[in-house]
């Protein structure tokens, strides 16, 4: 007792130590978050490639089949990808852990998008290479044993068939979750000696045993059934028999050989006579009703019962089992198959004519639509409840070949997920809600594009608030995949939609301004009105107080979309100008609000002065470039500035005084310097600008004084003598750009007298001083004496 205590704790220990390096390992690893968005972005861009970028037209059967199988393989991968990194990562971690838990929820939702899928395409093919003749009679079957008999049978029974792949595809889905090779190896795990589970005669050596032992065994028992029953539930019958005989169950082994149907035909020559037929049958019969009484039987454990109940067709003995909506309906259907093809033997052969078998035989008898309805209605809670899935809807209508019920559930199902999202606190839609609603919106629209591929009949409202839903739900980044889907929405819905989706906070800028480029590619009026509406209301509504990223969403769009269309050119052109404008009209000056926002709009800026297009106004065109100018000039003096208050000379600092000088005289030699549009109406679409002229007149004023201080304060800096000299040279210079045609470019001396004043007590300190005699030529002492000539004028008048 002790050492038995002893290896628990140790156990426990080791348990313990694993679980705290998964943890561990779990911090290194990528977040979940990643994980998962990654994820649902290439299931999202495979959906994309496949249904939309390839050939929309209507497609024929062979078709509908590919793009199903190839919308169960993209979802197949990534769940692949799914289970490796649980495999990898997660095997030691607490199944409470909230990553460990949200991987589970993504693989189930994965697994039944991916069922479904499959369903939908095993439907398409099958229904597809059935035979087109009519039904042919039980009688008129030409077959050649039992087992060609049913085959022959089945292929002309459009709901048998129907059933049986859906079967099929149920068996496919479970083993990939349970492989069946992983079931031994649990067995063996849990139990070291399998041969000591002993069955029928053999059973009787544990009553030699102590209770204790005994108990322990039956519930050996149960898990040696369990690992059957779960072959069987993957469709493996084989590796089931096999574990039967690993498990040391060789007598029951011998039951999976008793259902099997006969190859022979001879024997199923015999069958129609009445006593060697009588007699072959009754033995089928003799086995089913032993299958029948043991999964009936109170003595048995439940996995037991469950697997006699696979192999008679009691689907009362298999439920108790059943995990989910799938189980269900596997367990359901294959008992449909199983009783409604024993039916037909019987009925194959006139000496039998089902008047020979037990009452009980006939008790499985049902439709399909009897399946999905005692689904629904199942006391199992959690089954019941799964039925309201979207993805269970579409196995149910493929199924009964119900469109019409599945545009309904779709219908029913976009309406619940509008109303969630629509109810988010935050206006954005959560990560859980992503996560489970999203990807059933991505299944019902791929559902509706196939249907109007199939020429089937979509609402279009219905279809509009899919792709809508499913754009605002998507992980996707690809703002192509955004485009190609709203633009599929109605003409007349899909303004609303591309301007709510455009409004989405989770955008960045950059994404927003792609987005409008490849929806202006699909729709070019969507996007532009999208565009002006947001220009009208986030930008020339309060120019002064941009936010930075709606600054940053007009520029990058603005950007791209003037390639696009040249309608708004114009527009944008003239909303560049409105906001420099803006922020320069206030006193003081909002220079450094200037230098930020056309920082973020420079390659804007750019993009614009290299449009070689004639449908440009000049006069907008112009005034960009001033601002561009303009900009230089607080660049290079900001760089000035900078450079001269260091303490120690550096040195390049004659080259950035130069540069400075020279983006100074730019402006100041530019005749027609924000000059006025000679046109008294605003360009179409433009009425925002009225005052324009009004604007400009009070900016070339203050710009050009502005930068003539500027240039004087550079020019005024110390220098060695020849380099004063040469700089007193450039300040007449400029000082005679700025007097000459004054009243139109500045007209109010206040704005320039302090720099006239400096330029006129540098001319006179230079002049009055001998050291600098030998450095004042004539041509220099008639242009001090020229500048005072008409800085008298102007102070005169």
């Amino acid at each position: 007792m002790a050492d038995g205590y002893v290896l628990m704790e140790t156990s426990a220990a080791l348990r313990r130590q694993k679980e705290a390096a998964a943890l561990e390992g779990l911090k290194k690893a990528a977040p979940f978050e990643s994980i998962e968005d990654a994820t649902l972005s290439a299931l999202e861009n495979g959906f994309f490639e496949q249904l939309v970028l390839s050939d929309t037209s209507a497609a024929d059967a062979d078709s509908m089949r590919k793009i199903c199988t190839e919308c169960n393989q993209i979802t197949e991968m990534q769940l692949h990808s799914l289970f490796n990194l649980e495999a990898s990562i997660y095997s030691d971690v607490p199944k409470t852990h909230k990553d460990y838990q949200q991987l589970l929820d993504l693989e189930s939702i994965l697994e039944n998008e991916a069922t479904a899928w499959k369903v939908i395409a095993d439907l398409v093919t099958s229904r597809t290479e059935r035979p087109a003749n009519g039904l042919l009679s039980q009688s008129t079957i030409q077959a050649s044993s039992e087992k060609d008999f049913v085959t022959q049978w089945k292929m002309q029974q459009d709901a048998i068939c129907d059933a049986e792949v859906v079967t099929s595809a149920l068996e496919e889905a479970y083993g990939k979750r349970f492989p069946v090779a992983l079931l031994l190896s649990t067995l063996m795990r849990n139990n070291p000696s399998p041969a000591e589970l002993l069955f029928g005669d053999e059973l009787q050596r544990l009553k030699c045993r102590d209770s204790s032992a005994v108990n322990g065994h039956r519930e050996l028992v149960e898990l040696a059934f369990e690992s059957i029953y779960r072959c069987l539930r993957a469709g493996d019958w084989s590796f089931a028999y096999h574990l039967c005989k690993e498990s040391g169950m060789g007598l029951f082994s011998g039951n999976f050989l008793s259902r099997r149907y006969s190859q022979s035909a001879d024997q199923w020559t015999k069958m129609s006579n009445l006593t060697e037929g009588a007699t072959l049958y009754d033995r089928r019969l003799k086995w089913r009703q032993l299958a029948w009484d043991a999964s009936d039987s109170a003595r048995l454990g439940t996995w037991e019962k469950a697997v006699w109940g696979v192999l008679c067709g009691n689907y009362k003995a298999i439920l108790p089992v059943a995990e989910s909506w799938e189980d269900e309906v596997w367990i359901y259907s294959k008992c449909f198959v199983d009783i409604a093809t024993e039916k037909a033997i019987a009925k194959s052969k006139p000496v039998f004519d089902g008047s020979g078998l037990p009452a009980h035989i006939w008790q499985n008898s049902f439709s399909l639509e009897d399946i999905f309805t005692a689904v629904a209605t199942s006391e199992n809670s959690v089954v019941s409840g799964q039925s309201e899935n979207i993805f269970r809807h579409s196995i149910r209508c493929a199924l009964l070949n119900d469109s019409k019920d599945m545009l309904v559930e779709v219908e029913k199902f976009i309406l619940e997920a509008s109303a969630l999202c629509s109810s988010s606190p935050s206006g954005e839609i959560s990560r859980e809600l992503r996560r489970s609603t999203g990807s059933g919106i991505r299944f019902a629209l791929h559902s509706l594009l196939l249907m109007q591929r199939a020429d089937i009949a979509v609402d279009p409202v219905l279809f509009g608030r899919c792709c809508y839903f499913y754009v605002l739900t998507s992980s996707s980044s690809n703002p192509e995949l955004w485009a190609s889907y709203l633009s599929k929405i109605p003409e007349d819905l899909r303004g609303d939609a591309v301007s709510l989706f455009f409004s989405q906070g989770r955008l960045t800028p950059s994404e927003k301004a792609d987005f409008l480029a490849a929806m202006a590619r699909r729709d070019l009026e969507s996007s532009l009105a999208v565009f002006r509406s947001f220009t009208y209301s986030q930008i020339l509504s309060n120019p002064l107080h941009i936010g930075d990223k709606d600054a940053a969403t007009f520029g990058e769009a603005a950007a791209l979309l003037v390639n696009e269309e040249p309608s708004i050119r114009n527009l944008v052109f003239a909303v560049v100008n409105r906001v420099f404008r803006s922020l320069l009209l206030p006193e003081p000056v909002d220079a450094r609000g200037f230098h930020r926002l056309f920082t973020r709009w420079t390659h804007l800026v750019h993009v614009l002065l290299n449009m070689d297009s004639d449908d440009v106004h000049a006069s907008l065109k112009a005034e960009t470039f001033c601002w561009k100018s303009y900009m230089a000039v607080l660049k290079s003096y900001s760089n000035w500035h900078v450079v001269e208050d260091l303490e120690e000379m550096v040195d390049d600092f004659g080259q950035i005084k130069e540069e400075a000088r020279l983006a100074g005289y730019h402006i100041l030699s530019t005749a027609d310097w924000l000059a006025e549009d000679p046109s008294s109406e605003p360009e179409s679409g433009l009425d925002f600008d009225t005052d324009r002229n009004v604007q400009l007149k009070v900016l070339r004023a203050r710009t050009l004084s502005g930068v003539y201080a500027f240039v004087i304060a550079v020019l005024n800096s110390p220098a060695d003598r020849p380099e004063e000299v040469s700089q007193l040279k450039s300040m007449l210079e400029v000082s005679r750009l700025i007097m000459g045609d004054f009243t139109s470019k500045i007209g109010n001396l206040t704005q320039v007298e302090d720099s006239f004043e400096k330029v006129k007590t540098t001319a006179h300190r230079i002049s009055s001083d001998i050291r600098y005699a030998n450095y004042l030529d004539h041509s220099l002492k008639r242009s001090i004496g020229q500048f005072e000539s008409d800085w008298k004028k102007l102070r005169d008048s």
